[in-house]
């Protein structure tokens, strides 16, 4: 191992000859001593002067206005805050000491001290001066070429008789790279102490030796970005850590890496890890290793959850819930307080020990959203949504159990309106009448915005709406935006039935006509196998826009025998909204199908003027549709159609 003095350009340190400066006094009455002026030199100690630099010939310079601490013998209890005065590889630090003080500890950087004990003692055999209590930083910045600032800690003694403070490194660095570009923090832990409260025991010389702090000690260790930018690759970095070797090594060395998205790796050392004092130990590039998704953790860690066009952190939600695979869900799980994160474990099985009700936010995820974790309903164990908002992520949903008349989500007893419901990278192969309707005592009240993203739906052939409104909801113009996008919807039989993916459909005398349309329609690269429908895939009243594009409709096993609508509104009467987009959608259908595909019908065509046809392929766009493992694969030539990669 090479001994190597690592002060470098973002550690400012001057080292200088020893000289004795002459003491300013300016009197000043603290408590029962007076304070005085006084201006001390810098220097390291002689054997610690091998080389100045990391790599890169990077020049040591001091900057003006550098902190540290001082503790006088007088009153050790006092942090003396000595501030250098210039710039560059010479300077010196002014501050004030009791007056007739005659030991002298330095502390380097100033937020690194925090006390003192100036009392003469004997280390086993060794005469010491007196003690430091000083803190490592558990987290530190990461740094290009170089190391935290603030993390490095060094030491400096002198007696009333010698103004100039002799600097002694009190650390070590571990020295690494990353091979990846995503990486956004490394923690390094193992058996021993590490970061937080360490002595340093100063000799009657001037040397330094470490033990464990009065305060709380940690045995790890994280360094990433303040700013949460990924490490850049190739490039070294270095964590400043205590020094151990021999029978004090760290035992269990271990590597954890964050990457954007999640992405977890670890390493573990293959033996113990020494390192000495004011030594570089180099731990390697971290390369080969296997990442694993793990949402819960990662957002444990302060980063950032996007679902959608919404984000969910720690310091805006706090702490996540973990729930155990075997979870009965009941009421007490989610409405703990007003908003709350929670997550599944993954791969788990999750039922309901009767009906929820969601009254607050709650946002639920699978720790890895492609190992999902199952909720499997009930027969009559519906989620009740009264008021706030519901967020899924990565969960299949088991619909077995549930009667054909019954549904999975139902706005029951609703006290307000529901502000958002959404559903991320979620499957259901065997949804039957229906997944989302309204109750009676509900009709008051809507769900204003409905999203379903990269989600596979598998609906029973029996005319099933996956999503229905009920005609006696007359806030129908209240909704405000349905979202199904990168998604997919099938039939699970090879009948002819359609199938409904948002249904409010009124009669006109339910009286809603003049009336401003809030509703914006997204319907965008998804595929609709075997659900074509003439009465549509979206009806409602009216809408505000609508946005269709880079959808497969495919109908391979039956000959639709009219034209097959997306949209269709109840009634043909002018204003009906905005044309965002209608392009790039294909469709394709048994032999011998004549029928048209169209965006919508003429209740459209007054304002918007929608005449195109989605473009009919002569061969099935789809190389895979199998839906018992709900495995839908798109012909490379088609590749811009259809569900994209997140």
């Amino acid at each position: 191992m090479k001994k190597l003095l690592y002060i470098a350009a973002l550690l400012p340190m001057l080292f200088v000859q020893c000289t004795k400066e002459e003491i300013q006094v300016e009197e000043t009455l603290k408590g029962e001593y007076e304070l005085v002026n006084v201006t001390f030199a810098a220097t390291f100690d002689d054997e610690e002067l091998t080389k100045t630099t990391l790599e890169g010939g990077n020049e040591i310079h001091w900057k003006s206005g550098d902190k540290i601490c001082i503790f006088d013998n007088v009153d050790p209890s006092v942090k003396h805050e000595f501030t250098a005065t210039v710039t560059g590889d010479k300077t010196s630090f002014s501050g004030t000491v009791a007056a007739g003080a005659t030991k002298y500890f330095a502390v380097y950087p100033y937020s690194a001290a925090v006390s003192c004990d100036a009392e003469d003692w004997v280390n086993g055999s060794t005469p010491c001066a007196g003690k430091l209590q000083v803190e490592i930083p558990e987290i530190q910045e990461a740094v290009e070429g170089s190391f935290d600032p603030f993390a490095n800690i060094c030491m400096g003694y002198t007696t009333s008789t010698d103004n100039a403070l002799k600097f002694r490194i009190a650390c070590s660095l571990l020295k690494f790279q990353v091979k990846r570009d995503d990486i956004l923090e490394i923690s390094f832990s193992g058996s021993k102490n590490m970061s937080g409260s360490l002595q340093l025991n100063v000799t009657s010389s001037g040397g330094v030796g470490t033990g464990d702090g009065t305060g709380t000690k940690l045995k790890t260790i994280t360094v990433k970005k303040s700013d949460g930018t990924p490490f850049v690759q190739g490039r070294d970095y270095y964590a400043v850590v205590r020094y151990r070797s021999g029978s004090n090594a760290y035992g269990s060395f271990t590597a954890d890496l964050v990457a954007e998205g999640g992405l977890m790796a670890t390493k573990v050392a293959s033996s113990n890890l020494e390192i000495e004092r004011a030594h570089i130990k180099s731990i390697g590039n971290f390369d080969g290793l296997t990442y694993e998704k793990n949402l819960y953790d990662y957002y444990q860690k302060g980063y950032d959850l996007v679902f959608g066009a919404k984000t969910y952190n720690k310091s805006s939600y706090g702490d996540a819930i973990l729930l155990a695979s075997g979870t009965a869900l009941s009421n007490a799980s989610f409405n703990k307080k007003a908003k709350g994160v929670y997550f599944f474990e993954s791969g788990g099985s999750f039922s309901n020990a009767g009906e929820l009700n969601i009254s607050t936010e709650v946002i639920i995820s699978s720790t890895n959203p492609s190992n999902p974790a199952t909720l499997t309903f009930g027969s009559s164990k519906t989620w009740n949504l009264n008021s706030g908002s519901l967020v899924m992520n990565g969960i299949v949903f088991n619909n077995t159990n549930i009667a054909n008349d019954k549904q999975s989500f139902l706005m029951k007893n609703a006290s307000s309106d529901f502000d958002y419901l959404a559903f991320f990278n979620c499957k259901s192969n065997n949804i039957k009448k229906y997944f989302l309707t309204y109750n009676s005592n509900s009709y008051g009240y809507v769900i204003k915005e409905i999203v379903f993203d990269h989600c596979i739906l598998g609906v029973a052939s029996n005319d099933s709406p996956v999503i229905i409104n009920s005609s006696s909801c007359t806030r129908t113009n209240d909704f405000e935006k349905f979202t199904f996008a990168n998604s997919i919807l099938y039939n699970t039989a090879d009948a002819t039935t359609p199938v409904l993916l948002f249904n409010y459909y009124p009669s006109i005398s339910d009286g809603l006509t003049d009336l401003t349309w809030k509703m914006e329609a997204i319907l965008r690269n998804n595929i609709l196998y075997n659900v074509a429908s003439n009465s549509s895939n979206i009806r409602t009243y009216k809408f505000k826009s609508i946005s269709v594009t880079g959808n497969i409709v495919c109908c391979p096993d039956y000959e639709p025998t009219s034209n097959m609508k997306l949209f269709t509104q109840r009634i043909s009467e002018s204003g009906h909204g905005t044309l965002v987009d209608a392009s790039d959608n294909i469709a394709f259908a048994a032999a011998g199908t004549s029928s048209k595909w169209i965006v919508a019908d003429d209740a459209f065509t007054t304002d918007i003027g929608i005449t195109k046809e989605l473009f009919s392929l002569d061969t099935n766009p789809l190389t895979t549709a199998d839906k018992a493992t709900q495995t839908f694969v798109v012909a490379s030539t088609y590749s811009s159609y259809g569900p994209q990669a997140l």
